[in-house]
């Protein structure tokens, strides 16, 4: 899970995953300027 959520962030989003109300948090692959290429946004 991403360490810029504080603790209780933490917990409410994995009892929000836990229930299914919520999709787990992923790393994103790319930068964020890689994305913008990816998606063809200038």
């Amino acid at each position: 899970m991403s360490s810029t959520l504080s603790k209780e962030a933490q917990w409410v989003h994995a009892a929000l995953v836990e229930r299914g109300l919520e999709t787990p948090l992923r790393e994103p692959k790319l930068s964020p300027s890689e994305s913008k290429q990816q998606l063809n946004i200038t």
